[in-house]
């Protein structure tokens, strides 16, 4: 009994750290973020305050830069376009998107897609210069916040207004982005990312205005199920491993565009005005695109378990 009374303070201790620890782990990244959004915030709020904090006095108006975001074109141009949207939602300059050291594994392909968008003067690859004191790069985290929210009515009808396809191709009546190649059904690491044939088939059946309507598959050659279930339909017409430039035109053109689970077709879904289908995945719908129903999904997501 002596034991266990000198035990119980011990005990305690213990327990109330092993909780302390569970809670720490449990939100200690997410208050990083919010540390580190709050901070970046204050230091750019700072700047358009002016000298001494006095707005009334002539200051340069404020300039943003982000980071090269490592990753494939897709998210790469995403990046850039969250961080412009977010600038333009604080009345800030886009400066560009600052590499450090060596140029990003997909650089050129970004590069590819902004000039065939008419964009060379709006997304630029630029880092703020040792004299431009109201520079800041701003931190993902602030910009990536509100997720597809940042690209607000405003913004969209700005960028869409900036958009110049510098390409003569007509809009196809149908146009679907399958992400393959990175993705595999049976990888456990991107599984999440796959989504079947079927679900594209469904789709078409669904939204397809006729039987006859031409339908452009534009995908990679790399694909863990056949590319047969498509060949079937005479009107359906695969276009592998495509010019990335000729890929984004023709997305983002279509008159129905069927988009996939990859920021490649969120890219491209933002920048169409007609028709879009979107497949619920981690990023946000914007408001006038059609959301597949849960029955779709629900077979869909029955056939890759």
């Amino acid at each position: 009994m002596e034991l266990r009374r000198r035990l119980l303070p011990l005990l305690m201790t213990i327990s109330f750290f092993c909780v302390f620890y569970y809670v720490l782990q449990a939100h200690f990244p997410a208050l990083l973020e919010s540390v580190a959004v709050l901070r970046t915030t204050l230091n750019v709020e700072n700047v358009t305050a002016g000298p001494e904090g006095n707005p009334d006095k002539d200051f340069t108006p404020v300039k943003i830069y982000s980071n090269a975001r490592p990753d494939r074109s897709g998210a790469f141009l995403q990046d850039m376009l969250f961080a412009h949207a977010y600038a333009f939602s604080k009345n800030y300059t886009y400066g560009g998107c600052c590499e450090s050291g060596e140029p990003a594994t997909y650089r050129n392909d970004v590069q590819k897609l902004i000039d065939v968008l008419g964009l060379q003067n709006v997304l630029r690859f630029a880092c703020p210069g040792p004299s431009d004191e109201s520079a800041q790069i701003v931190d993902r985290l602030v910009y990536y916040n509100q997720d597809t929210g940042v690209w607000t009515h405003q913004w969209l009808s700005h960028m869409q207004n900036l958009v110049h396809y510098n390409t003569s191709m007509p809009p196809l009546p149908m146009a679907i982005h399958i992400r393959r190649g990175d993705v595999d059904v049976c990888d456990t690491d991107n599984g999440f990312r796959y989504l079947p044939n079927s679900h594209y088939l469904r789709l078409i059946d669904m939204y397809r205005p006729s039987p006859n309507t031409p339908v452009h598959i534009f995908s990679e050659t790399t694909s863990s199920e056949s590319w047969d279930d498509f060949r079937r339909d005479e009107n359906i017409f695969l276009e592998l491993d495509a010019p990335i430039e000729k890929v984004y035109v023709a997305l983002a053109t279509a008159e129905i565009l069927v988009m996939s689970k990859s920021s490649f077709s969120l890219n491209v879904g933002m920048l169409n005005n007609h028709q879009v289908i979107y497949t619920p995945f981690w990023h946000k719908p914007l408001q006038h695109w059609n959301i597949v129903s849960p029955e779709i999904m629900s077979e869909t997501n029955f056939e890759i378990l």
